[in-house]
């Protein structure tokens, strides 16, 4: 049974929005949301990246290697002791119990959104699985043997990471990560299912399909939305000539709400290169997708300056709150 029929209920407390737009939340406190999370798993990174468009406060805490054995990252953990996981499953909670924040998952396309954070999700996490776990692909003796060389090098990152983000460190895990991740058994069951799927292909590759696949998604969200499928109060009936960059159409079909699918690519593409993992920048060279992650960065630097205001009505005090960035500071290596 998945956790939206289970815990089918509103997180206590109101939330209402100001006279200057941000969103005001009563009688709420970070702490009634935990989030447990790893900074360079892209599951984990899609949770936060709804978290930050909600605008919804929690509290971060990083899960060290050695408790993953029992942690499930990434999981939610409600004030009344209750875990919830399954990152896609996640997002939709998020959804129906905070519905006064800004929705991911538009009512006329939320099914539409759900398979397509799907399958986008699938298309796109399995390269980055592939270049940061060390195995033997396909190809000629050079072709092995850099591969292998770029997947343990971007295991030491991740390592690095790791020990950027959690009190206390990771002492030696972070330089046998390489061994770890090869042992990891789920690790190995995404990396062989994107194996099987694409009949041997290298990460390189499958990255470069499933951008083709994604590119394919925004031209269609164009096509939708410029031709009036899907209507939006104060949206041009057309594109303007030669102010391309501005109108860049979402998944969510629209120019400035992104939608589930949106926040799980934009985390997926550009957050493992970001963190200065090796051969995850293929995006860039590609104009239609930057364009995209620009328009995404636009909105979420916004979200990240706004914050929101957390009001405690018995005690009659309000603070601002600044939620914690997808990427520490410590540990961004690239910028897009």
């Amino acid at each position: 049974m998945c956790i939206r029929d289970r815990y089918q209920r509103r997180v206590r407390g109101s939330i209402t929005t100001d006279e200057d737009g941000l969103l005001v939340f009563t009688d709420h406190h970070p702490d009634d949301l935990i989030f447990h999370t790893v900074v360079n798993s892209p599951f984990a990174q899609k949770v936060h990246m709804y978290l930050l468009y909600k605008q919804i406060p929690f509290t971060i805490k990083y899960v060290h290697p050695k408790r993953l054995v029992k942690y499930a990252v990434p999981m939610l953990q409600l004030k009344d002791g209750t875990f919830l996981s399954e990152s896609s499953e996640l997002g939709i909670w998020l959804e129906d119990n905070f519905p006064d924040t800004p929705s991911i998952l538009p009512i006329h396309i939320r099914q539409q959104q759900i398979e397509l954070e799907a399958r986008l999700s699938k298309l796109l996490i399995g390269p980055i699985f592939q270049l940061s776990r060390p195995h033997v692909p396909s190809g000629s003796p050079w072709v092995k043997f850099t591969s292998m060389c770029t997947q343990i090098r971007n295991c030491w990152r991740m390592g690095w990471c790791m020990e950027g983000t959690i009190p206390g460190g990771v002492g030696i895990l972070k330089y046998i990560w390489p061994l770890i991740m090869r042992k990891a058994a789920f690790a190995k069951v995404i990396v062989d299912d994107v194996y099987a799927r694409t009949n041997g292909k290298s990460a390189t590759q499958n990255m470069s399909d499933a951008l083709d696949v994604f590119e394919a998604e925004l031209r269609l969200a164009e096509d939708e939305f410029y031709n009036g499928n899907n209507q939006v109060e104060g949206v041009p009936p057309q594109r303007r000539d030669g102010d391309a960059e501005s109108d860049v159409v979402l998944l969510s079909r629209s120019l400035s709400r992104p939608g589930m699918a949106d926040l799980t690519a934009y985390a997926t593409i550009t957050t493992a290169h970001r963190l200065g993992i090796n051969g995850a920048d293929g995006y860039r060279s590609r104009p239609a997708v930057m364009w995209w992650v620009r328009k995404m960065d636009s909105i979420m630097e916004e979200k990240q300056r706004q914050g929101v205001v957390l009001k405690d009505s018995e005690a009659g005090t309000e603070v601002s709150y600044f939620p914690p960035p997808l990427i520490p500071a410590a540990v961004m290596r690239n910028s897009v």
